[in-house]
C-alpha cells in the first residue's frame, strides 16, 4: 500500500527537517549544559538523529527533486580554491585534518545555502521557526535557572540566539505580543548567560527596527529609554546584579559590565594582536593566502592558536584569502547586495523576514567566527539569490 502525504504537509515536515538539521549541535549544546553528557544525553542526542533522518526521508523527494545550478556552482566553486590552497600550501591539509573543515565548510556551512535555495514556500517556514522558538527560550529559560552555565557561555549564547532574533521580529513587525515577550524574556536569559557578540546581534537587530520599522512613536519611546539607561546605568546594573545574585545566577556579562574581572567588556581577548598580525600578513603577501589558507599562516604568528586561529572579522578575513583587490570587489559586492536588501524590505514577506533575522546575526562576524562555516550567512544569500532569481 501507498501511503501520500499532501503537499502542504511536506512542506511543514521539510521545514522542520531545515530547522532541526540547522540547529543539530545547537540543541546538543543546550541538551549538555542541562544533562551532562551522560544517558539523558545520549538517549536524546540519538532520538534527535533518529527524527532527523525519518524527516528527510519523508521530505526529501520532493524539496531536492531540483539542485538549482548555482548551489552546485558554489559547492564546486569553494572545492576547486580549497584544492587550489592545499596544493600552494602544504600546512593548510594540516590545519583541515585538525579542524574537520572539510564537514565545518561544506556540511554546517553551504548547506545554509543548499536548503534555503530549496524552499518553496517560506510562510511554512516562518510559522515553524515561531512555534520552535518557544520551546526553545522556554528550554533556555529553565537552563538559566537551573543549571550552571560555566565555560558553555558561548555555545549557549549562539544557540539560542536565532530564535530571539526572530521572537523579537515577529513581535515587533507583525505585532504579535506573544512572540514579543519571548523575545524579551530570551534577550534576557541571553544577557545573563550570554556572550558579547549575542547581545551585539541583538542590539543590531534593534537598531533595524528603529530605523525601518516606520512606527516613530516607538523610536521616540525607544530614544527617551535609551538616555534614562545612559543616566541611571550604575543603579540599573546594580539592580541586575543584585536580583541575579538573588535568584542564584551567576553571570559572565553582568560581572563584564561591572568590571568585576579579565572578560570586562573592554577586554579584547586577544583581538587587538589577531587584527594586528592580520595586516602585517596583508601587507606581507596583497595578493591573498587562498581559501582557508590564511589559517596556518596565522597558527604560526600567534602562540595560543594550535590548528584553530582565524581572523575574527570577515573582511580581514576575505583581504587574507583573497588579496587586497578580489577581497576588496567581493566585500563591496556584498555590502551592494545587502543595500540592495535593505531597499527591497518588506516586513509582511517571510524570506525578507529570516534574511534580516540571519543578517543580523552574523553581525557577529565582525568579532567573532568564521564565514566559511557559519550556517547564516549562506542561508541569508541563499535567501538572497532565490529573491533575484524570482524577479
Amino acid at each position: 500500500m501507498k501511503i501520500k502525504i499532501d503537499k502542504t504537509k511536506i512542506e511543514w515536515v521539510y521545514s522542520l527537517f531545515v530547522v532541526l538539521f540547522m540547529f543539530r549541535i545547537n540543541f546538543l549544546t543546550l541538551n549538555s549544559i542541562m544533562f551532562g553528557k551522560g544517558t539523558v544525553y545520549q538517549i536524546l542526542k540519538y532520538a534527535m538523529y533518529f527524527v532527523l533522518v525519518v524527516l528527510f526521508l519523508i521530505s526529501f523527494r520532493q524539496a531536492f527533486r531540483v539542485i538549482h545550478r548555482d548551489v552546485l556552482m558554489l559547492y564546486g566553486l569553494v572545492g576547486l580554491m580549497m584544492l587550489v590552497t592545499c596544493l600552494m600550501d602544504k600546512s593548510t591539509i594540516e590545519v583541515i585534518k585538525g579542524e574537520n573543515l572539510i564537514r565545518s565548510v561544506f556540511i554546517s556551512g553551504l548547506s545554509g545555502f543548499l536548503l534555503y535555495r530549496c524552499i518553496a514556500n517560506y510562510d511554512t517556514l516562518y510559522e515553524a521557526f515561531k512555534k520552535i522558538s518557544y520551546l526553545v527560550i522556554s528550554y533556555a529559560t529553565i537552563i538559566v535557572l537551573t543549571s550552571q552555565i560555566g565555560t558553555a557561555y558561548m555555545g549557549f549564547s549562539y544557540a539560542i540566539l536565532v530564535f530571539i532574533l526572530f521572537a523579537l521580529y515577529d513581535g515587533l513587525f507583525k505585532k504579535n505580543k506573544v512572540t514579543l515577550l519571548f523575545g524579551m524574556i530570551g534577550s534576557i536569559v541571553n544577557i545573563l548567560g550570554g556572550t558579547r557578540g549575542s547581545i551585539l546581534c541583538i542590539a543590531a537587530f534593534l537598531l533595524f527596527f528603529l530605523i525601518f520599522s516606520k512606527r516613530y512613536k516607538i523610536v521616540l519611546f525607544a530614544a527617551v529609554l535609551g538616555i534614562l539607561f545612559i543616566s541611571f546605568y550604575n543603579k540599573i546594573l546594580a539592580l541586575f546584579t543584585e536580583l541575579a545574585s538573588t535568584i542564584g545566577i551567576k553571570s559572565r556579562i553582568i560581572d563584564a559590565l561591572s568590571g568585576l574581572n579579565m572578560n570586562s567588556i573592554a577586554y579584547a581577548n586577544g583581538r587587538t594582536t589577531i587584527t594586528d598580525v592580520s595586516l602585517e600578513l596583508i601587507k606581507r603577501n596583497p595578493l591573498g593566502y587562498g581559501f582557508l589558507g590564511e589559517r596556518s599562516q596565522l597558527n604560526g604568528a600567534i602562540y595560543w592558536f594550535t590548528t584553530n586561529g582565524y581572523a575574527h572579522n570577515i573582511f580581514l578575513e576575505l583581504i587574507l584569502q583573497f588579496g587586497v583587490v578580489l577581497g576588496s570587489v567581493i566585500i563591496v559586492f556584498m555590502i551592494y547586495k545587502i543595500i540592495w536588501f535593505l531597499i527591497h524590505f518588506d516586513y509582511r514577506k517571510s524570506n525578507m523576514a529570516l534574511a534580516i533575522v540571519f543578517l543580523c546575526y552574523c553581525v557577529n562576524l565582525f568579532v567573532s567566527r568564521s564565514y566559511t562555516t557559519t550556517f547564516e550567512f549562506w542561508a541569508f544569500w541563499g535567501i538572497l539569490d532565490g529573491m533575484r532569481r524570482r524577479e
